[in-house]
């Protein structure tokens, strides 16, 4: 469900052979009455990390009717997959709930292939995603990532798709070929995310420099300028290494400053409620707004323990279902410049 893979066979690896992975975990509950859930359970061919940039070439979807009772959350499953020397799969999920065993048809020669719809709409989400990359390379002056966006407009590979995407309707080969070209576009888009992820770090680490001195300044530095030089220090060093994680806890420490010197100046409870009003302008309950509203009328007075109890009932709203729209100001904007995606 969240992408990731289990391997079963490597690449090599002597035949006859079998791979089992025990401790697979439902994602859903599976109710008889209603009709409601399912476990799905593809099988894979491919070395990808990320398991949609693989082919699937074999799928078991039990549903309610396929249980003799109810399966909750989170149940154990096992997969075992045998290869014997002609290179035929055989594979079986077993769930120990239910002790029953389900077979996995798999065939390396026909992948499960996706429907028109379905190719229809990743190539719409391919879309999004190129110019959302496209986007924040041009803004932080990613050269390395814009060339290798570059080189994906110059293979014409998104051409490619539309055209494969246009003869899918009525040939089923092209669907094979079009569901290729797209694992291979997203493949590419892939290594554009992590070319940025060094620039997108970066420039995390100098916006929350830059507020922090905005706020260590307006709670009258002191101590806190000379601790916030010393972590920019720390920070420039660390981007001059280029180590991501380094830089990650260089930026978080300068949060913690700027965090700090909100809390000594008093201005911490309004600093979060802006952060809360970043986050939750748009959303469209009832409450969350009849707190907003209560909360801009707290600091309208100047009435600091009213608003962090406003805070403490906002947070709940951000930990259960949050909903970024926007850059908050100072204690927000710490912890959640560089959102993009």
């Amino acid at each position: 469900m969240d992408g990731t893979v289990e391997p079963l066979v490597l690449r090599n690896t002597p035949l006859p052979t079998t791979g089992l992975i025990h401790g697979l975990r439902t994602t859903q509950a599976v109710d008889r009455q209603s009709g409601a859930g399912l476990i799905s359970i593809p099988i894979l061919s491919g070395e990808h990390s990320r398991a949609d940039r693989n082919t699937v070439i074999g799928q078991l979807d039990l549903r309610a009717h396929d249980m003799v009772r109810d399966v909750p959350r989170g149940t154990e499953v096992e997969v075992t997959v045998h290869v014997d020397t002609s290179f035929r799969i055989k594979a079986d999920a077993f769930i120990p709930f239910l002790d029953a065993e389900f077979p996995i048809e798999v065939d390396l020669a026909r992948p499960v292939l996706p429907t028109f719809e379905e190719l229809t709409t990743a190539r719409a989400a391919l879309e999004a995603r190129y110019h959302d990359l496209r986007g924040q390379a041009d803004e932080i002056g990613a050269v390395v990532a814009a060339a290798r966006l570059d080189r994906v407009d110059s293979d014409g590979l998104l051409d490619e798709i539309d055209r494969l995407l246009r003869q899918a309707e009525a040939d089923q080969d092209a669907v094979a070929t079009c569901q290729s070209r797209l694992l291979q576009a997203d493949t590419a888009l892939d290594e554009v995310d992590e070319l940025l992820a060094l620039p997108r770090t970066i420039e995390e680490g100098r916006t929350a420099q830059d507020i922090a001195r905005e706020v260590v300044e307006d709670s009258g530095g002191g101590a806190r300028a000379a601790e916030l030089r010393r972590a920019e220090a720390d920070l420039e060093e660390a981007i001059a290494d280029g180590n991501r994680t380094v830089i990650e806890r260089r930026t978080a420490a300068i949060r913690q400053i700027a965090i700090i010197a909100l809390h000594d100046s008093g201005q911490l409870p309004l600093a979060r409620f802006s952060g809360f009003a970043g986050e939750l302008d748009a959303d469209p309950r009832h409450e969350v707004q009849r707190l907003l509203a209560d909360g801009r009328t707290a600091v309208a007075a100047g009435d600091v323990a009213q608003i962090e109890r406003i805070n403490a009932r906002l947070a709940r709203f951000i930990d259960h279902e949050p909903a970024p729209q926007h850059r908050p100001e100072h204690e927000g904007r710490l912890g959640r410049e560089g959102r993009r995606r």
